[in-house]
């Protein structure tokens, strides 16, 4: 069970400390159980089981190591509502930066609330990880693992499940065609979409850091009172025109999340009437769109358009070099 009253992140490392203990003195057997034998327990298997406690195992002690370095940050209601509810474009996995190695999202999503597939999802561990293939057990990439506790429940008993969803993918080139060890979750969009969206917001413009200074007369003070310590911890501000956006999302009833994103210069063409054009203009680049802004990354390879048509007339980009004297005596 969950303690209530207490924080997501102390709820989780509390949970997570009992579980470690419990391993340790091997004690975990009422521990193993799986989703598919909560819902349907004639389907339990001892290789099932066998699966579910190593997994069990790993990720109990991964995620109570982890706990010792991270960097909490603390997220307000409109702002976890703001990324909870905006769905992220596909390419903004391509332009995820982490702060900092290890981060947690001291933050508590119910059913009631979000419509979540579990009871309840209890605080968010972010590292990166490694993507392992299935065949041949070796790393093929990149990914974003997220540790999570969740509450699962059926008409008889109620479960704490302490899960990893892998997301934001890079394989490498050499290992395009591998299939990776990837456990699908009740919900693993809901959670990849929450991450990606706050990655992307702390990295917003209109978004300040702020940490929250703590002294040894706190951190003497909780451990009187039997309290955990807390770790390193950041509270995110949203400001300017992204703050109006915010609140007029709190006022309105039937508010649609979005967000903006850069737009690059171009060229306009007007055509008449046959499709012949009559006027060309340059449009500058502009930022399009509201709500947190969704930078893009742009590859300029071979492939480029502009490259095929100088490569026509024989210009090689390798045979470009540098002016050896200004343009302007070239020019005479």
């Amino acid at each position: 069970m969950l303690w209530p009253g207490k924080s997501a992140y102390e709820n989780f490392k509390k949970t997570v400390d009992t579980f470690k203990h419990e391993v340790e003195n091997e004690n975990i057997s009422g521990k193993i159980i799986s989703r598919r034998e909560l819902h349907k327990p004639r389907n339990a298997t001892s290789e099932l089981r066998s699966e579910v406690k190593t997994r069990f195992i790993k990720n109990t002690m991964k995620a109570s190591s982890f706990l010792e370095r991270c960097v909490m940050f603390d997220i307000d209601e409109d702002t976890k509502k703001l990324c909870a509810n905006t769905k992220i474009p596909k390419s903004a996995e391509k332009n995820v930066l982490l702060p900092y190695p290890v981060m947690f999202f001291n933050v508590n999503f119910t059913n009631q609330d979000f419509r979540l597939k579990d009871e309840e999802i209890t605080g968010i561990l972010v590292t990166k990880g490694q993507l392992i293939s299935t065949n041949a057990i070796e790393q093929v990439g990149e990914s974003l693992n997220a540790f999570i506790l969740t509450r699962a429940t059926n008409s008889r008993q109620e479960q704490i499940f302490l899960d990893v969803i892998t997301f934001a993918h890079k394989i490498s080139e050499e290992h395009k065609d591998s299939t990776i060890e990837n456990q699908t979750l009740p919900c693993s969009k809901f959670v990849s979409n929450f991450v990606l969206n706050v990655l992307n917001l702390i990295n917003d413009p209109d978004v300040k850091r702020v940490p929250v200074v703590r002294n040894k007369k706190n951190a003497n003070r909780r451990s009187r009172q039997g309290k955990i310590a807390l770790p390193p911890t950041e509270k995110i501000l949203i400001t300017g025109q992204l703050k109006i956006y915010v609140n007029k999302a709190k006022t309105s009833s039937d508010w649609h999340y979005n967000f903006k994103f850069p737009v690059r210069s171009h060229l306009r063409r007007y055509r008449d009437s046959h499709g012949e054009v009559v006027k060309t203009a340059v449009v500058k680049s502009y930022v399009k769109g509201q709500g947190p802004l969704i930078n893009k990354t742009y590859e300029v390879n071979a492939k480029n358009k502009r490259k095929k048509e100088y490569d026509k007339h024989n210009l090689d980009y390798d045979s470009i070099k540098p002016a050896k004297k200004p343009l302007k005596e070239m020019k005479k």
